[in-house]
């Protein structure tokens, strides 16, 4: 599992933001399927919505990790199936695939995300910056 430390700067890049977006979700939520999981691999939906991209991004990390939790699983594949700008903000929908975990206590973020950034640096690629807060404690 990657390991987050206070003040980490991490970058995530796509020739679409769907696609950093993804590969966000999974660097920080996402868990290779081990022995410590039980049952067959199953989808969950999430939709959020938000005033801007960033805490559209940002509320859909919360309510992945929260399905997780409330399901019993761990995290093993994301993906957006869409961003559209509403007239209220942005809209951001996706599935997760999840494990059940043989553990009570779900697997979490390994990292809180403290600050985030996303840009258009060219055409056809989008980047997230992503400073980390430090490890998540219980």
């Amino acid at each position: 599992m990657d390991s987050h430390t206070a003040g980490e700067t991490r970058t995530f890049t796509g020739d679409t933001l769907a696609v950093a977006l993804e590969r966000l979700i999974r660097s920080l939520l996402a868990s290779v399927a081990t022995g410590s999981t039980t049952g067959d691999a199953f989808l969950l939906g999430f939709t959020v919505e938000a005033p801007d991209i960033s805490s559209a991004i940002l509320e859909a990390i919360e309510q992945i990790s929260a399905l997780a939790t409330e399901y019993v699983a761990d995290v093993t594949d994301c993906e957006v199936s869409g961003i559209q700008e509403t007239d209220e903000g942005h809209r951001i929908w996706g599935t997760i695939e999840c494990m059940p975990s043989a553990n009570d206590a779900c697997r979490r973020s390994g990292g809180q995300v403290g600050e985030l950034t996303v840009e258009q640096i060219m055409p056809q690629i989008w980047r997230i910056t992503v400073l980390s807060a430090g490890p998540e404690t219980s």
